[in-house]
Order: structure tokens, then C-alpha cells, then sequence
């Protein structure tokens, strides 16, 4: 009987340490089958260049409120001042990628729209009044500066996916001018707004893919830059673009974008001699061919020491 429960509690000693190695080894199997997550090095430097043309969609200016003395004009720059044609669009923009899911982009984007028209009618422009018949000069120029950064949340052979911030510097030169120079208005002015950013790209081939990139946002003036002036303002800058991949440096892509956004309410400047009101909305396109060239560098590989 005892050599029994000897033999008994022998069998359930080695059957412990059975499980215990069985379950060791596959916890040790399952160690080394595991892939260590390997922080990238090294970063891509892309410069990045669009050619094409602009259009618009619809555009609208106001400065000033009605008063006793005057009701301004609501000014469509399609209809009345000569915006119906296709303006040459260029975009420049520079790519700094590190740690392969982290992009910091510098853009600048020159946009300055110039016509002439002879108007068919009295307008109001602010506190000055360009009589039907005059040769007038109008000046659009809103070109702007970004830096934004991006964190891919995906990123792999077929899907990149992410989003970050952005920070917009635009330099407005608005100016409705008679040709004799007797009668302007002009408003000058430079912004700061930041923005939400996101961007995803899907690779049908290593050599063809589809993207779609957003900047915008929609709030009021105060929230966005800490100013006191009671405006409400928004901007959006989208496109789609098909890219092919010609070499392992450059790349081409044909894209397709909305540019659009404005403001509207009243400034408080001290300085102005008018009641500070304008309300200005835009909708552009813009067909374009772009270029992408990128410089890729990687830490070289330390040979290992036995």
C-alpha cells in the first residue's frame, strides 16, 4: 500500500514537471518566433512641384455695411469682374519623412488673380462708389505659406493612412482700382490659421496609386488665432491625384483640387477709417500635373561582433 502511494505521488510529480517544461518551451517557441519592433532610422527628403491651371467655381467680395448714405455691392468677381477665364497655377512644396511614419511639409502656394473689366454698373465698394462705365482694375492676390505635420496611423504596402496639423500664413493684397487712378480700394492684409490635416494613399501596384489630401477647417477668428475680432472664417484645400512611380526617385501624378473658404464679420483695427466689415467666399479648382522627386538616406548597418 505504500509502495503505492509512493509510486502515486511519484506519477503526479513527474506529470507537474511535464507541464510545466511543456508549457516553457512554449512560451520560449513563441519568444522566438516573435518579430522585435525595430525603430526605423534613417529619413526621405521629397521635393514636390504642380504645373496647371486654376478656375473658378464662384467668388464673392463685400466691404462695408449699408448705411443712411450707401448700400454696398455684394461683388461677384465671375460675373461682373472678369474671373470666368483659366488662371496658371503653380504649387511648390518640400517633405521631410523620418521614422517612415512621420512627415513634416513646407508649401507654398502663389495665387494672385488679375483682371480688367469695363463696368456695366454703379458698384459700392466700402465707402467708395466706381460709377457704370469705369475701366477698372480689380487685383486678387491671396498666395499662402503652410507647414504642417503628419503621423501615419497605417502605412503599409497597400494602405497609408494619417492625419496631423497644419499652419497657414496667407498674404492678402485685395484692390479695386479705376484705370485713371482716381478711385481705390484696397485691403491688405496677413493672416494666421491653423488647420487639420489628413491624407491616405492606396497602392493598386508598387507602381500606381490612388491619393486623396485635406487641410481645412471651419470656426471663428478668435478661437482660432486669439484675436477679439467677431469673423467666422474656414479654409479647405483637397485633392485627388493618381500617381505613377517612374523610377525609384521620381514619381508623377495628375491631380484634381478645391481650393475654397473665406471670412466674414467685423474688424475691430483702430486704424481703419471705414466700420471694418467684409465677407469674402471662394470656390476654386485647379487641374494639375506634378512631379516628385525624393532623396532617401539610411544609417548604414553596424556589422555585428562576436
Amino acid at each position: 500500500m505504500n509502495t503505492f502511494k509512493i509510486l502515486l505521488v511519484l506519477l503526479v510529480a513527474f506529470a507537474q514537471v511535464g507541464y510545466t517544461q511543456k508549457v516553457a518551451d512554449k512560451k520560449q517557441r513563441k519568444e522566438k518566433t516573435k518579430k522585435p519592433k525595430i525603430k526605423e532610422k534613417g529619413y526621405k527628403i521629397r521635393g514636390i512641384a504642380e504645373l496647371g491651371f486654376l478656375g473658378v467655381f464662384d467668388h464673392k467680395i463685400q466691404f462695408g455695411l449699408n448705411n443712411s448714405n450707401y448700400n454696398t455691392t455684394y461683388f461677384d468677381y465671375v460675373k461682373q469682374g472678369g474671373q470666368e477665364n483659366l488662371f496658371f497655377n503653380a504649387r511648390l512644396s518640400l517633405e521631410f519623412e523620418f521614422q517612415k511614419r512621420n512627415v513634416f511639409t513646407f508649401l507654398y502656394q502663389p495665387l494672385n488673380l488679375q483682371t480688367q473689366v469695363r463696368l456695366s454698373e454703379s458698384i459700392q465698394i466700402d465707402n467708395v462708389l466706381f460709377p457704370a462705365g469705369t475701366n477698372l482694375k480689380l487685383t486678387y492676390g491671396f498666395p499662402f505659406y503652410r507647414l504642417s505635420y503628419l503621423r501615419y496611423f497605417v502605412k503599409n504596402d497597400k494602405l497609408s493612412l494619417g492625419g496631423g496639423l497644419t499652419f497657414q500664413i496667407r498674404n492678402a493684397d485685395i484692390r479695386f482700382e479705376s484705370a485713371d487712378g482716381s478711385l481705390l480700394v484696397a485691403s491688405r492684409d496677413v493672416g494666421f490659421v491653423p488647420a487639420l490635416k489628413f491624407r491616405m494613399a492606396y497602392h493598386f501596384t508598387p507602381y500606381i496609386s490612388t491619393e486623396i489630401e485635406a487641410d481645412g477647417i471651419y470656426a471663428p477668428i478668435r478661437v482660432l488665432n486669439g484675436s477679439d475680432n467677431d469673423v467666422i472664417g474656414s479654409i479647405l484645400d483637397v485633392s485627388i491625384r493618381q500617381n505613377f512611380q517612374l523610377t525609384k526617385e521620381l514619381k508623377t501624378y495628375l491631380t484634381f483640387r478645391y481650393i475654397g473658404g473665406g471670412a466674414q464679420g467685423q474688424s475691430d483695427d483702430e486704424d481703419q477709417i471705414t466700420d471694418g466689415y467684409s465677407k469674402n467666399w471662394l470656390h476654386f479648382y485647379a487641374l494639375s500635373v506634378g512631379f516628385t522627386y525624393e532623396f532617401a538616406w539610411k544609417p548604414p548597418v553596424e556589422p555585428k561582433v562576436n
